[in-house]
């Protein structure tokens, strides 16, 4: 009896257990794949930034929650420190090159998700896009509001 328990216990969890190893792995080689991916097409676009570099930075813990938050002040705080990993001349230039790298990372990070991991990161970026430009919109919208109703008459 026993055996055909553990018997029917090994058909069953093995599938579950091998797509749960697979999952972890996939997790842990996506960041390199990631960096090589963004280094490879910087290279191509004539930044020099390398592999390494970008998977240091894609470690660091506030890296990865600003890229899901993915809020314009987010990816504006994880392209200035970008800017400093990146080689070049000026600061407006790295900040420039940093940008750049950044979307690169994005759209690789995407690409190297699974289509249900990917799905679900471009969906919460548009998501806080939209947020964030409709808060521009009512903010712009107040401003008219009060400069119309502060106005006496028309000229």
């Amino acid at each position: 009896m026993a055996l055909l328990t553990s018997a029917l216990l090994a058909k069953a969890a093995m599938p579950w257990a091998g797509k749960l190893a697979l999952s972890g792995f996939t997790k842990v080689i996506r960041r390199p794949r990631v960096a090589r991916a963004a280094a490879k097409r910087a290279a191509e676009a004539g930044i020099p930034v390398t592999a390494k570099s970008l998977r240091i930075w894609l470690a660091r813990k506030d890296t990865g929650e600003q890229l899901r938050t993915c809020s314009e002040a987010s990816l504006d705080q994880a392209a200035g420190r970008l800017a400093y990993m990146m080689p070049g001349g000026s600061a407006e230039e790295r900040r420039r090159n940093a940008l750049q790298v950044l979307w690169m990372v994005m759209e690789e990070s995407v690409r190297a998700a699974d289509p249900s991991q990917a799905a679900l990161l471009v969906g919460s970026w548009g998501l806080q896009t939209t947020k964030e430009e409709g808060r521009k919109t009512r903010n712009q919208l107040r401003k008219l509001q009060q400069d119309v109703r502060g106005r006496d008459g028309l000229e």
